[in-house]
């Protein structure tokens, strides 16, 4: 009689079997002294001018973001008395570019090229997301009124372009 049993082990399950190799997580030393430092690209001052509000910090980002273990990023908090919260997020690299596909993510919305900004830059409610040759930035803004308007934010994303293309290289 003939079996159907694999006679050289168990059977692997599709769960137990890489299709790709994961990539090793970033040690912190290396977050902590690579890439644009959010903190310059976005400042009190511009959120002051851009958005009307006076804001506190910056702080350490705290929250979860849908970002892979493998990407080296940086981010930041700013807040208002009245409830505005701005996140800015950076990362340097080729990797980077996970950054631009954050806002689709976290909105589930199909964002809007935005054109004149860096290498190429993407619109959502309430986020922007920016590429440039020095990196890759995203900024979100929420407020309990609902996101800004979309003026604001490509401000703000003019400014930190600029800045992040002027400055020198890490």
């Amino acid at each position: 009689m003939i079996s159907s049993q694999h006679l050289s082990g168990p059977r692997a399950r599709p769960g137990d079997v890489k299709v790709f190799p994961v990539p090793a997580p970033t040690p912190p030393s290396r977050i902590a002294e690579d890439g644009p430092r959010p903190a310059e690209l976005v400042t009190p001052e511009d959120l002051k001018r851009v958005l009307g509000v006076d804001v506190e910090g910056p702080d350490a980002f705290e929250g979860e973001l849908p970002a892979p273990s493998w990407l080296s990023m940086r981010s930041c908090s700013y807040r208002s008395r009245d409830g505005v919260r701005v996140d800015v997020h950076t990362a340097a690299g080729l990797l980077s570019r996970y950054l631009m596909v954050l806002g689709h993510i976290m909105t589930r919305v199909q964002g809007r090229p935005i054109q004149g900004i860096g290498g190429g830059a993407m619109l959502y409610p309430g986020l922007v997301a920016v590429q440039t040759d020095r990196g890759t930035f995203a900024i979100s803004v929420s407020a309990p009124a609902g996101p800004p308007p979309s003026d604001p934010l490509i401000d703000l994303a003019h400014a930190a372009a600029a800045r992040l293309t002027g400055m020198s290289p890490a």
